[in-house]
């Protein structure tokens, strides 16, 4: 299965933070130099993004793949099981702007090129359950497994301009994901079936990895919806989900130059009329 995969990016760098990055070898690169001989450096920013809808300051193509199977254990009992494979992403690449931020003499920019390496969304499991408890209810469970820690260690960017390169790597050092949801369906007449849904993660990201433009994951969402057969070839959905507020807060001297704290929660409402014909 082939896969694109494209992304914007404006990530702003103080001083602190690259002297931390370049003491433990995260940064490196002739432009550091370049840096270093301005009489009042601030830091650095990085911009690669298109200010359009439907647009991607870097992009590339890779390939994933997906197994799966669906087992009837009994008339009223199945058993599914999938397995996503990590993609292979070759690395995105595209123009963008490196600006070394003076406080003398103001912005200076430099135009080049820009790589992100590595950037693989991870291997994921899936395992669910469903019973027909009676002939109107229906319920569920699913757990699964994301497997972070292989596919988000560091976030590596490189940039090459004819003045000179640097290459970046801010630590995530992400780690395995279990998801567990269980879910619910009732016909309560022969038109309209109401559900109802809570699902509930751990957190894959540490606190010290949290970049202000790579929130936290939100970990719990409830979940309540119906749909309505107006006739019979017109469906009516409807559905509302919840996201329980998320916080987190990065003190770190690599992936910010001051605390950040990221707060976030999220409401979502559905509604979908199908047609069959």
């Amino acid at each position: 299965m082939q896969n694109g995969s494209g992304l914007n990016l404006d990530y702003l760098l103080g001083t602190n933070q690259l002297g931390s990055l370049a003491g433990d070898g995260r940064v490196s690169g002739s432009l550091l130099g370049l840096i270093g001989t301005l009489p009042d450096p601030r830091g650095v920013h990085l911009s690669v993004s298109q200010n359009k809808e439907l647009a991607s300051g870097v992009d590339g193509w890779g390939y994933s793949g997906r197994l799966g199977l669906l087992y009837k254990i009994t008339p009223t009992t199945k058993l599914g099981i999938s397995y996503m494979l990590k993609s292979h992403m070759n690395d995105l690449k595209g123009k963008g702007t490196i600006t070394a931020v003076d406080g003398l003499i103001g912005n200076v920019p430099i135009e080049g090129e820009v790589r992100v390496l590595d950037f693989n969304t991870p291997a994921k499991l899936d395992v669910g359950l469903s019973h027909q408890v009676t002939d109107k209810l229906l319920v569920a469970v699913d757990v699964s497994r994301v497997f972070w820690k292989d596919a988000w260690k560091d976030i590596k960017v490189g940039f090459s301009s004819d003045v000179g390169d640097v290459d970046l790597r801010l630590p995530q050092n992400a780690k395995d994901q279990t998801i567990v949801a269980i879910g619910a369906s009732y016909a309560a007449t022969p038109n309209l079936t109401v559900r109802a849904g809570y699902r509930q993660a751990t957190q894959p990201f540490n606190d010290e990895g949290l970049l202000a433009l790579v929130p936290g994951i939100l970990r719990k969402h409830a979940s309540l919806g119906f749909s309505y057969q107006v006739s019979k070839s017109g469906r009516f959905d409807a559905a509302y989900s919840h996201a329980f507020e998320q916080s987190m807060t990065n003190r770190s001297a690599y992936n910010t130059s001051s605390p950040v704290r990221s707060s976030m929660s999220q409401d979502n409402f559905v509604l979908a009329y199908n047609y069959s014909f």
